[in-house]
């Protein structure tokens, strides 16, 4: 019974997807009309929208995932960004890049694990003008210790030791911090993770910087996760998403990362 429910829920989302409801319909003609062809065009074109202290312009073939503040992308209906513009504030946008040629990926949001590519995801941390969120004092010295504390929980079902430990060594030639968690093996899942670690940077002033997750699979695949936060823009935080051979570059990742925003941002209110 409950698995013929979500069978019927995923259809109601998926008709409702395909098939906005025409009070979607008007509100998206009633919005379009009042612009002129030249205006229509653009938002055609781009995204646009308040991300920290920048305003972005985002052409829509570079956009894999983007999301405003205020939307409910759970709704039905398709046309969920079209009211929105550059007074408004963008939440998040994904893009992906080859690299290192940083032309314009060519996978999917959902495909993670493929060689040669990266995403980059941008999360704003500022809803509203009046929002002051901003990164942590610490830097991510709390993701670190969750990343840390993932070695263990995600391999095993056991409860995570009071006393619990991992090792951690430093890697000159990536110059990252990295940590593995001793779990005997016969108190590791029988998943597919061959091996996980949990890698971290610090800066000058030996706070965490940047942090990145990697998991490498049986199959031969690999997934890492990396964050950090803009040193141009308090409200900006970024995730980074490779596969591990690509991670003794994560230096260049970021400054690529930093170089690609910059490229979206446009001056005064548009």
């Amino acid at each position: 019974m409950m698995k013929r429910w979500y069978w019927l829920l995923a259809v109601s989302l998926l008709f409702s997807a395909c098939h906005p409801n025409n009070n979607m319909l008007d509100k998206k003609g009633e919005k379009m009309s009042e612009l002129t062809p030249e205006q229509q065009k653009e938002r055609n074109s781009y995204y646009c929208g308040r991300m920290g202290k920048s305003v972005l312009k985002l052409p829509v073939e570079d956009a894999q995932l983007v999301e405003y503040h205020g939307v409910d992308y759970y709704g039905p209906g398709i046309f969920k960004n079209d009211d929105k513009w550059c007074d408004d504030y963008l939440s998040t946008f994904t893009i992906a890049r080859e690299w290192p040629s940083l032309e314009k990926g060519q996978s999917d949001v959902m495909d993670l694990y493929r060689p040669g590519q990266v995403r980059f995801n941008y999360r704003n941390l500022q809803q509203n003008a009046e929002d002051t969120h901003q990164r942590p004092s610490d830097g991510l010295e709390m993701g670190k210790n969750i990343y840390l504390e993932s070695l263990w929980r995600t391999q095993t079902l056991k409860p995570l030791p009071n006393d619990y430990q991992p090792v951690i060594t430093w890697q000159e030639d990536l110059q990252l911090y990295q940590a593995t968690a001793n779990i005997p093996e016969e108190l590791k899942l029988k998943n597919n993770i061959q091996e996980m670690y949990a890698f971290w940077h610090r800066n000058a002033q030996q706070k965490t910087d940047y942090i990145v997750s990697c998991k490498i699979y049986k199959d031969g695949g690999s997934y890492c996760k990396g964050n950090y936060h803009s040193q141009e823009d308090d409200s900006l935080s970024v995730n980074i998403v490779h596969t591990i051979e690509l991670l003794p570059d994560w230096q260049k990742i970021i400054q690529a990362s930093e170089k690609i925003y910059q490229s979206y941002i446009i001056d005064g209110d548009q």
